[in-house]
């Protein structure tokens, strides 16, 4: 199973040499397409997805999808009942899951979706259905192009009333420090992943916590793995009620210890040397994924103080 990193797992799969490459995915955008195609192989591709009206209206479907196909000789089918996702490689490997082809699907947003893909083993018949439901999408060609983008042309975008957005309260008894990471920093993270034989096993075991906690696949590309851990990170409830009492006066590490066990029930949830470990770990991932340096930490660094860095 891919939890994280798809769209770099998508692009090693797709940079091998093969026949054939099948992308089925009601939503798809030209610009992760394109950024995909770089790495494509396969003598020819093939794609599935919907052009429902309501998607082209709002922008979540585009029709300059076709221009990019139409670049790279490949194949467009729409079919707007669509809701598969599935990527392949027909009669070698294929991919199922929730994912669109999309930087939110992917995971290359600034705010993504948590999705997933798993490999499965496909049988004859599997083969001859992803066939079928590839036949049930209509070709598009520029005789079919033209036509939507006179039809779009012609249509006028609703009037949308913003919605504020729902902030629910939290919730201290669905708050743990155990769903934070048990490793003491990123970097030692990524390097007990990246070469178990050197560690021991309960830091494996440590490091398999906290892959979970922030449900994410290891991969060998550094900056890519603190990207995808770093947005998993500062969205954890317990990251983001902890990190909203921190102001622009400094931070003790007591209060910071009190905070946390306030914020999950109160200290009979919680062992003092768990809580201790977990505030440890939570100031030394804070200042190593904070790339835009919105908290500063004090000096002498023994005494772990934390700020809100202060604005100009």
């Amino acid at each position: 199973m891919q939890w994280s990193g798809l769209f770099g797992f998508l692009r090693k799969q797709t940079s091998r040499q093969a026949e054939e490459l099948v992308i089925v995915s009601p939503y798809i955008s030209t610009s992760t397409l394109r950024e995909l195609s770089k790495s494509i192989q396969a003598n020819s591709v093939r794609i599935l997805t919907s052009w429902a009206e309501s998607n082209l209206i709002q922008g979540s479907s585009s029709l300059d999808l076709f221009l990019l196909c139409e670049e790279k000789g490949w194949e467009l089918r729409i079919l707007n009942t669509l809701h598969a996702k599935i990527y392949a490689m027909p009669r070698e490997e294929m991919w199922i899951g929730s994912a669109n082809l999309t930087a939110s699907g992917m995971g290359t947003s600034s705010n993504p979706n948590d999705e997933v893909l798993g490999e499965v083993k496909p049988n004859e018949s599997d083969w001859t259905s992803l066939e079928n439901l590839l036949s049930a999408g209509r070709v598009v060609d520029d005789t079919l192009h033209q036509a939507y983008s006179e039809w779009l042309s012609d249509q006028t975008l609703p009037e949308i009333t913003p919605i504020q957005s729902f902030i629910p309260p939290i919730d201290s008894n669905s708050l743990s420090p155990y769903s934070l990471p048990r490793t003491f920093t990123p970097t030692d993270l990524y390097d007990i992943l990246h070469d178990r034989s050197d560690y021991s096993e309960d830091q494996i075991m440590d490091a398999e916590h906290d892959l979970s906690v922030l449900r994410v696949s290891f991969i060998d590309d550094k900056n890519e793995f603190f990207r995808l851990i770093q947005l998993r990170f500062f969205s954890l409830p317990i990251v983001k009620k902890l990190l909203v009492d921190i102001s622009e006066e400094w931070m003790r590490f007591g209060q910071m210890r009190i905070n946390m066990r306030e914020a999950c029930g109160g200290k009979e949830r919680t062992s003092r040397d768990d809580l201790t470990m977990f505030t440890q770990n939570l100031y030394e991932w804070i200042e190593e994924l904070d790339t835009t340096e919105e908290f500063e930490f004090g000096v002498p660094r023994y005494s772990q103080l934390i700020r809100r860095r202060k604005t100009p």
